[in-house]
């Protein structure tokens, strides 16, 4: 059996926005108890990644811009699964009837199987609880995990390194049909409601086990949170679901949406037109492209048949996208649509619960790109500790008289106002700091961008440019005031403090000492320039590893 994971990074704490995690890098997060239904360039080599075959399960290399917001009682028969016919667009209650109908096609549990249930100190160990129940479940072989033998308590407690934890011994099937009622608390969170959690360094090393629980996992975070199990594949997932003739195309929908990048890469075989002669020599960029994936061009034939095409655009996806240009013997892929299907009744095809409209689905589901910056600005959070005598400012003749708790608010309050104009201005600022940083054509590529920015601190307060799966996620700021107040500007010097990001969680603390509060006392100029400010955190989303992050 082939490695399903790529060995973790020793320079990527779980904690450290550093890590940057890529679009493809989130785990099962926090959701709250669901209801049931819800209303022609030369091609280098390297352009193709060098992909080992865990056929991609943990994808990446995903490159795209990334979503504004970018997730069942008796044996039933197939057609029980069968939605009514959808020409709109996939939406969220779209997804939660789907989960709904999926749920119903588990096959009635036995009644005496306990609910299921954890309890553990945190997020993380909560979600390593729920990866071993379902490896454990899924009787995984391997010796240093179950131990010869030791009991379930046992062999628990060895998992999650002797933390205090409670895991009732339920069934696959419960699991699954009871996904929107999942009773797993944190101890530290006792108003946090029923929640899934788990973590992306679950997904790491060894912690999904084989393929099997790999599977299972996957349905069951998208069966709870109604959005895309990241970092598993999305391609890995089409595949196990569409038989290939439907899973490896080249389709803009599904492929331009999530790898915008290898779409691109494929550009020489999409712009081609089936009527026109193919132009197969190795130096042509078709060829290239062919060569990149591992495909001989003189080998093909210069007017292939329909059947033929078809099959070569399979195997030119599949070999970008998973590694091998077939891959619907493979047993990892066998063994994770086996576990997609473990506990759903004979005959019950997730393809036929998607009503065969499953990459339409699964494009939203992963597609959690920022598309507005307003939802940005709608997720952060200020918390204050100033404690200010006057409430109207404006209306003290002698600035000597404020306070500094007052004082102390009305920084706090520029702070907000600045940060929200810089998100809400395009390209990189206008600025002599960013424009000698920058080379020109870089700086006229972006000059329409409303989302670079966006994207960029994303990233830096997340770890990642995707938006979170939790709705209820913020961008919290946390301000340290130290130094003298004052109303008048200080000068140039000296430098700002720069931002503590707690990346892991979505948190900052914005020191405010006397260099930011000369920055945040500098007016608009009428030529539009931009502020010092803006600069001044546009550098810090250009150089992330330069500022202080945790």
């Amino acid at each position: 059996m082939m490695d399903l994971h790529p060995p973790p990074s020793a320079e990527d704490p779980a904690c450290d926005s550093h890590s940057h995690r890529s679009s493809s890098e989130l785990g099962l997060e926090h959701v709250a108890n669901q209801e049931d239904d819800g209303h022609a360039e030369t091609i280098s080599m390297d352009t193709v990644r060098e992909r080992p075959l865990s056929l991609e399960l943990l994808h990446a290399d995903i490159h795209s811009a990334r979503r504004s917001s970018h997730h069942p009682s008796t044996v039933l028969a197939a057609g029980t699964m069968t939605p009514e016919l959808h020409s709109t667009p996939i939406d969220l209650p779209m997804v939660a009837s789907w989960a709904g109908r999926t749920r119903r096609a588990v096959p009635l549990p036995n009644p005496e199987t306990p609910r299921p249930k954890i309890r553990a100190p945190d997020a993380e160990t909560a979600g390593q609880v729920l990866v071993f129940l379902v490896r454990w479940l899924f009787d995984d072989p391997g010796e240093a995990f179950h131990g010869n033998g030791v009991p379930f308590g046992t062999a628990l407690q060895n998992y999650v390194g002797g933390k205090t934890v409670v895991c009732a011994t339920t069934s696959l099937h419960k699991l699954l049909a009871a996904a929107n009622n999942l009773d797993i608390h944190m101890y530290v969170s006792h108003t946090l409601d029923i929640m899934m959690v788990t973590d992306d360094s679950n997904f790491r090393g060894e912690g999904l086990g084989p393929a099997t629980a790999c599977g299972f996992l996957a349905l069951l975070h998208m069966v709870v949170l109604h959005a895309g199990p990241d970092p598993i594949s999305p391609f890995l997932l089409r595949a196990a679901i569409e038989d290939r003739s439907r899973a490896m195309v080249a389709d803009s929908s599904f492929l331009g949406v999530l790898d915008p990048d290898t779409y691109k890469t494929l550009a020489p075989w999409i712009q081609h037109s089936r009527m026109s002669p193919w132009q197969l020599e190795p130096l042509s960029p078709l060829g290239q492209l062919l060569m990149t994936a591992n495909i001989n061009p003189l080998g093909l034939s210069h007017a292939p048949s329909e059947a033929e095409l078809q099959g070569l655009e399979c195997a030119l996806v599949s070999e970008m996208v998973l590694g091998e240009k077939d891959v619907a013997t493979h047993p990892d892929l066998l063994a994770f649509s086996q576990g997609l299907h473990h506990v759903l009744a004979p005959g019950s095809l997730l393809d036929i619960a998607f009503a065969g409209r499953s990459s339409e689905y699964l494009a939203f589901m992963y597609d959690r790109r920022l598309h507005q910056v307003a939802v940005l600005l709608e997720h952060l959070e200020f918390r204050s500790t100033a404690k200010p005598t006057f409430t109207m400012v404006d209306a003290v003749d002698d600035e000597h008289a404020i306070d500094d708790g007052s004082w102390d608010l009305i920084y706090e309050e520029r702070f907000r106002t600045r940060l929200c104009e810089y998100l809400q201005g395009c390209g990189h600022p206008d600025h002599p700091h960013i424009v000698a940083l920058l080379d020109p054509s870089v700086i006229a590529a972006a000059a329409g961008d409303s989302l670079l920015r966006g994207h960029a601190f994303l990233q830096l307060m997340s770890g990642s440019d995707l938006l979170p799966v939790d709705p209820g996620w913020k961008l919290k700021f946390h301000f340290h005031h130290i130094g003298q107040r004052t109303g008048n500007s200080t000068g140039e010097p000296p430098m700002p403090a720069p931002l503590g990001v707690h990346a892991c969680f979505y948190e900052a603390t914005v020191t405010v000492d006397e260099g930011l509060r000369n920055l945040l006392n500098e007016e608009h100029q009428q030529n539009g320039r931009a502020l010092a400010f803006d600069a001044w955190l546009h550098g810090a989303l250009l150089s992330p590893d330069d500022f202080s992050t945790i």
